[in-house]
């Protein structure tokens, strides 16, 4: 009878990789996540339109009086109103702004 001889398989161990970043795109990159992008558009086209309401009420007032005011602005403000809901789903999302906190803007508000 013959003896087999069972040989444990020969382990290679692999080369060593440089360590990866955690971070999405390499330091200094312009690129941001699609979130973050997207946020950062919605911010900015949030902000050209209620920068517009009182720039509507002070043209609406020069032209017409104060009388007119709320006719020319009523839809107006509706529309952006309404387009701030998405404000719901950011937070529930967790959407972040790609804009960090800063710690001594918020001790001056909280005091």
């Amino acid at each position: 009878m013959a003896v087999v001889q069972e040989v444990a398989p020969s382990r290679q161990v692999p080369a060593e990789r440089p360590a990866r970043s955690k971070l999405p795109c390499p330091p200094g990159s312009l690129i941001l996540a699609w979130g973050e992008t997207y946020l950062a558009n919605y911010n900015a086209i949030s902000a050209f339109f209620w920068f517009n309401i009182p720039l509507r009420l002070i043209q609406l007032y020069l032209k017409f009086g104060k009388g007119h005011i709320y006719e020319g602005t009523a839809d107006y403000v509706r529309y952006v109103q309404t387009v701030a809901i998405l404000e719901l789903v950011h937070s529930a999302t967790g959407t972040h702004s790609p804009v960090p906190e800063s710690s001594s803007t918020n001790q001056s508000i909280l005091g």
